[in-house]
């Protein structure tokens, strides 16, 4: 799917998301607590410095800046906000109680997540925005990186 140049970047940033959902949705049920915890303090340095960077971009950048067209928001944003929620809640319960039930739950949502971004909501915003809008909003985000 082409992706304008604007909203690149944060297609972009769902790789990580869609190595750790993978990993999560795959990972054995008899792993031990140790090897549980291994893996969550691999995960969390990611959370911090791009998942949820990712997040606070589309919430603080992303999407108040579309608002201004005043277009109706389709049922995917919401949808898509309440999943950071649900996202950041299992996060922080993963941090203070690993859980291989977790884990898998953590990686299922990060994969339907993406799946609403890209397939509902990133071209929605494409379709629903003129040049001068993706050019704001592409500027803001690299802005955001810098």
């Amino acid at each position: 799917m082409k992706r304008h140049e604007a909203l690149i970047p944060l297609s972009d940033e769902h790789h990580q998301g869609l190595i750790w959902s993978k990993r999560f949705r795959e990972m054995p049920s008899d792993m031990s607590a140790d090897e549980t915890r291994d893996l969550v303090n691999e995960f969390m340095p990611v959370w911090h410095s791009e998942i949820n960077p990712h997040f606070q971009k589309e919430e603080q950048l992303l999407l108040p800046l579309f608002a201004r067209t005043g277009v109706s928001l389709p049922d995917s944003v919401p949808e898509m906000l309440e999943q950071h929620i649900f996202i950041r809640r299992d996060v922080l319960l993963l941090r203070d109680s690993p859980g291989v039930e977790i884990m898998v739950r953590l990686g299922s949502l990060l994969q339907d997540h993406i799946r609403l971004e890209e397939r509902d909501v990133f071209p929605f915003i494409e379709r629903e925005s003129n040049d001068a809008l993706l050019t704001r909003i592409g500027q803001a985000l690299r802005s955001e990186d810098a």
